[in-house]
Formats: C-alpha cells, sequence, structure tokens
C-alpha cells in the first residue's frame, strides 16, 4: 500500500484523533514520491537506503538519491527531520542539498551489538543508555530499526517505551 491508492486509502481511513501515522511511499520513477509526500505532508522522512535492485528503474545511484530525496523536500526546515539508514554518501550528499533542516544519519559506529542468537540481536545505539532487542538478525533490519528508533524519539517517546515496543517486533516469514 505504497502508491497513490495505498496512500491515499491510509490517509482517508485513519480515524479523526490520529496523532501519528506512519506511511510508506515508493518510486518507479520521478516525482512520485514528491506527489505522495505533497498529500501526506510529513513531519519526519525516512529513507532507509539506497538498493541495488532498483537501478534497473534509475540510470544510476545519483538517479536514486535524487527520486528518493523527493520526501526530504516536502520537510519543513524549521520542525522536520530527515532520517537515513544508511551513510550512502551520495544519497547524504543529495539530501544535504535538498533539506536544511535536522539530519540524522546511520553511521557504522550508531549502534553497538551487545549479544546475538538465532533468536534476534541486543544492541545500543551510540549515546544512549537503552538497550534495545530485535528479534531479527541482519544488518538492514539493524539499520531499519535504528530508523524507526530515531523517529520515536523524535515524536517524543522514551527510549523505555521503545524498547518495549521493538521487542514485540516479529518478523514476518517468508
Amino acid at each position: 500500500m505504497d502508491d497513490q491508492r495505498g496512500v491515499a486509502c491510509t490517509l482517508l481511513g485513519m480515524a479523526d484523533d490520529t496523532q501519528i501515522a506512519i506511511v510508506e511511499m515508493m518510486t518507479a520513477g520521478f516525482k512520485q514520491i514528491d506527489s505522495l509526500a505533497r498529500c501526506v505532508l510529513p513531519d519526519i522522512g525516512i529513507i532507509s537506503g539506497i538498493e541495488e535492485a532498483q537501478l534497473k528503474r534509475f540510470a544510476s545511484v545519483e538517479k536514486i538519491a535524487e527520486a528518493h530525496c523527493e520526501l526530504f523536500e516536502n520537510l519543513k526546515p524549521s520542525r522536520g527531520v530527515a532520517i537515513i539508514g544508511s551513510a550512502n554518501e551520495t544519497l547524504v550528499c543529495r539530501a544535504r542539498q535538498v533539506f536544511s533542516g535536522k539530519l540524522l544519519v546511520f553511521e557504522d559506529d550508531s549502534v553497538q551489538v551487545v549479544a546475538s542468537s538465532s533468536d534476534g540481536v541486543s544492541f545500543k545505539i551510540a549515546g544512549l543508555q537503552q538497550e534495545f532487542l530485535l528479534r531479527a538478525n541482519g544488518l538492514p533490519l539493524l539499520q531499519e530499526a535504528w530508523c524507526a528508533i530515531m523517529a520515536a524519539r523524535e515524536v517524543g517517546l522514551s527510549d523505555e517505551a521503545i524498547a518495549a515496543g521493538l521487542c514485540r517486533f516479529q518478523p514476518v516469514s517468508v
């Protein structure tokens, strides 16, 4: 539900008292995310990263970054927050070109793994005392968890509440 129809259904299906909505947007070309973001009016934008598979739709990593950063172009620099789940230099550079507000970027030292098993990974985020448990493995999922934690902190959730919610995450079986 990350295209025009899905975003519209998400927005129209929200209760009147909704305070926070997470709306996924995808792109198959230029100006698609821009169009969706103009409807959503986000305060926080997350780009989890650039996938190699996206090169089939776009001519280069630079073009992928350009299309994805349409999201950040729709954030208000005075109150918006842009979050990037990978330190891809091209993506970060483009984000800085189009958005002058607060930018959070996942770096190699952003998380410290405390323990890892087949059931998941316990980790800490640089500068925070809270330990988090992700019931999944793999760097991409850890980066996405970092993005979610950063976004949750930006809307005022406590680290304890975030850790409790993240602990309930169950990966989808394929």
